[in-house]
Formats: C-alpha cells, sequence, structure tokens
C-alpha cells in the first residue's frame, strides 16, 4: 500500500511503537501493535500493522475469503 501523501511531517520523520484496531459493527474485530519500531516512520508503522491485523490473524478468516 502506497503510503498517503501531504502526512504530517511526525508521521515520516519519525519512528514510533503504533497499536492498530479494527472494529466491524462496533465491535472489536482485530488488533495488533509493535513493541519496538518496525519500519521507518510511523506511518509506513501504521500501514503495516493495519494490513497485518486485517490479513494475519487465522481465527477470523471471513476477509480472506474470495
Amino acid at each position: 500500500m502506497k503510503r498517503p501523501e501531504n502526512l504530517p511531517s511526525e508521521m515520516v520523520e519519525h519512528q514510533a511503537v503504533v497499536f492498530v484496531s479494527i472494529k466491524m459493527d462496533e465491535r472489536l474485530r482485530d488488533c495488533i501493535g509493535t513493541v519496538c519500531p518496525t519500519t521507518g516512520c510511523i506511518a509506513d508503522e501504521i500501514i503495516q500493522n493495519a494490513i497485518s491485523s486485517g490479513t494475519q490473524n487465522y481465527r477470523f478468516n471471513i476477509f480472506l475469503k474470495t
């Protein structure tokens, strides 16, 4: 996924840990976070964790069905 343009400088100039939650119908669907930065910037960390949360949880494979 391509990083959005015009992000605040803090999102692309700094690293940080992030936690992403995905909800469906106001209920927690999945969540994932990092304890150490794994990418070069906060924006990429969010993107990576969001993709992992939505696609890598074997307990919830509804999104993986085609």
